[in-house]
Parts: structure tokens; sequence; C-alpha cells
């Protein structure tokens, strides 16, 4: 059984843990029904649709002096604000290292954005579901 996203982070720092919680919070908050996930072995707590991880739009990878809010199609994210970096093939990550930074309107639309983004991947070849 994983552990809890509380037993997850006891071993960051308190400050870290704070962010991650209130990281959490803004997820749930912009989406109420998601599935969260602790995926040890990546080190993350994971947000999706689903538990796999092509149902999964965002992550919250706890560091030793701040949080990646990271995207699993970051690439594809419009991103006006500059925030999104990385230079992988899809992912692309927020590094977060105060409340201040969490609290960013343009964090909360990369969020929103990233949910749409899976809906519409999700729809794709999917001729019964119409696109949101």
């Amino acid at each position: 059984m994983p552990p809890t996203v509380e037993q997850f982070l006891s071993t960051y720092p308190a400050e870290v843990q704070e962010l991650a919680l209130k990281a959490r919070e803004l997820v749930l908050e912009i989406v109420p029904d998601v599935q969260e996930r602790v995926q040890e072995a990546y080190k993350t707590i994971s947000y999706g649709s689903g538990t796999k991880m092509d149902a999964m739009f965002c992550y919250i990878a706890p560091l030793k002096d701040r949080i990646n809010l990271g995207f699993y199609r970051g690439v594809v994210l419009p991103d006006a604000s500059g925030l999104l970096e990385g230079t992988g093939k899809l992912l692309r990550h927020v590094k977060v290292r105060s409340m201040s930074e969490l609290q960013q309107p343009a964090l909360r639309q990369l969020i929103v954005d990233a949910v749409a983004e899976l809906e519409r991947v999700s729809n794709v070849g999917n001729p019964n579901e119409t696109a949101k």
C-alpha cells in the first residue's frame, strides 16, 4: 500500500512540506474530483483522471529547498508568463520556492490548461466523445 501524502512528505524539510501541501490544495481546488497518486519510485505526487501515467496531467515533486510543479504534457501548454522550464520531449515544470509563487494566476492557469489538454488527448480517437 502506497504511503499517504503526509507520510511521503514527512522526510522533507517543513518549508517544502508546506509548499507541497499548498500546491496540493490548489490542484484539488481546481479539480475537486481528481485522482491523487503517490509515486514513490519517482518521488512525486501525481494528479489525473486515472492512476496510469497517460491519465495524469500534473505532479508535485518535493526537493530539498523547493517543489517542482510538473506537467506531463507541459511542452504543449500555453505559457505567456514563461514559468515553464525543462528540455524533455513532453515534461515541463515550474520551480516553486515560496507561497507567493503558488498564488500566481499564471500558475493556476497552467493547471487549468493541463486538465484541458488531458481531456483533449483522452478524446482523440474516441468518436463518441466530444472535445470540451
